[in-house]
C-alpha cells in the first residue's frame, strides 16, 4: 500500500465529500501547525497569539477553499503553506484592534503546550522566522526516521553496533566519549570497519529521512530543501 501523501490530501480537501475533506484536512494540519507555531513565535508573537494565529489559519484560510487555488504544477506545498501563513499574520497584524484574542474564531481543540516547550528549547535569539519553522519541521522527520531504522530488519542485525552508533548518526563521533578503537574492539570490529558502518548507517539515515519529508510534508518537495531540512539538524 502506497503511504499517503500530502497532495492525496489536498486533492481529498477540494472534493465534494466534506467527511473525507475533514479528515484529509486533519491530517495536513497536523503536518504543519507545529512549524507554524515556530513560525509565528520566532516572529515576534507571544505563546497566545501564536496559537491563535496558527487556530486562525487552518480554521479560516483552510477551511475557505483556499487550498482549491493551490495548483500542484505551480507552486511547493511547503513553501505555499508558509507564505500564505505569513500572509495570513500580515493581515492579522493590521487588524489586531479589530477583534479581541479569540473573537469570532471557531478554534480547533489542539494542545500547544509541548510545542511551546518544543519553541522554547530549540529557538535561538535572533533566528530567522523561516528558520525556526524548518527547524520545526525537520525535527518530528528525524525522529520518523530513528523510529524506522530502531525496526529495520537489515539495521537491526547486529543491534549492539547499531545501538553504539544510533547517538552519533546526526552529528558524529564527539570527542568527550570513548574512542572509537576502544568501541570498535568492545564490538569485535576494527576501527576502520566501524568508522564504514557509521557510514552507511548515516547515509541509510539520510535516505530515509528524505522519503518522509516526501510522504508528510510534499511529495514533490526539492532535493535541495530536503538537504536544506537534514543540514538544520547537524
Amino acid at each position: 500500500m502506497f503511504p499517503t501523501t500530502q497532495w492525496t490530501l489536498v486533492h481529498l480537501i477540494r472534493t465534494a465529500d466534506s467527511r473525507g475533506a475533514d479528515i484529509a484536512l486533519d491530517r495536513l494540519c497536523a503536518s504543519y501547525r507545529r512549524a507554524l507555531y515556530h513560525y509565528a513565535r520566532a516572529s515576534g508573537l507571544g505563546p497566545h497569539d501564536a496559537e491563535d494565529a496558527v487556530q486562525d489559519f487552518f480554521a479560516h484560510v483552510l477551511g475557505q477553499d483556499a487550498l482549491k487555488t493551490l495548483q500542484k504544477e505551480k507552486g511547493r506545498l511547503r513553501a505555499w503553506m508558509i507564505r500564505s501563513f505569513n500572509n495570513r499574520l500580515t493581515n492579522r497584524r493590521e487588524h489586531r484592534t479589530a477583534q479581541k484574542r479569540g473573537g469570532g474564531v471557531e478554534h480547533v481543540q489542539w494542545e500547544f503546550d509541548s510545542v511551546e516547550m518544543e519553541f522554547t528549547r530549540h529557538y535561538r535569539v535572533g533566528q530567522e522566522a523561516s528558520l525556526a519553522c524548518d527547524q520545526a519541521l525537520a525535527l518530528p522527520l528525524w525522529e520518523k526516521t530513528l523510529l524506522r531504522l530502531d525496526s529495520d530488519d537489515k539495521v537491526q542485525k547486529r543491534p549492539e553496533i547499531y545501538q553504539a552508533l544510533r547517538p552519533y548518526i546526526l552529528h558524529g563521533w564527539p570527542k568527550n566519549t570513548p574512542p572509537q578503537s576502544e568501541v570498535a574492539q568492545q564490538l569485535g570490529l576494527s576501527v576502520n570497519a566501524l568508522r564504514v558502518r557509521m557510514v552507511n548507517l548515516t547515509a541509510k539515515a539520510r535516505s530515509i529521512f528524505s522519503e518522509i519529508a516526501h510522504e508528510d510534508l510534499d511529495p514533490l518537495i526539492p532535493d535541495e530543501d530536503v538537504e536544506h531540512l537534514w543540514r538544520l539538524l547537524r
